[in-house]
């Protein structure tokens, strides 16, 4: 994400945000939403209510911080960029 957002506005203007670093960006949070989603299942399968609770509040600051980077990704590809649609077709 320090990538995607350290391109100065002047590069946005022209090429658009860092496509492939943004693509990059949404894998991760693809596995970062699996990961999530094995530490739900581990979490029901948990004899001990405080391990319960203690993981539920991590599970909780992980979704957090994915719907921030969630967040920032969908700013980086808001705004006009002259030549953005060229860079974005050769970075899929």
């Amino acid at each position: 994400l320090e990538k995607v957002q350290s391109r100065s506005s002047f590069a946005k203007f022209f090429v658009g945000p860092n496509y492939g670093e943004i693509n990059n960006a949404k894998k991760l949070l693809e596995q970062n939403q699996e990961q999530l989603q094995k530490l739900n299942q581990l979490r029901t399968q948990l004899a001990n209510q405080s391990d319960q609770q203690e993981l539920a509040l991590q599970i909780a600051v992980l979704e957090q911080a994915s719907a921030q980077i969630q967040s920032l990704i969908g700013e980086q590809f808001g705004g006009f960029s002259l030549f953005g649609w060229m860079f974005r077709f050769f970075a899929k």
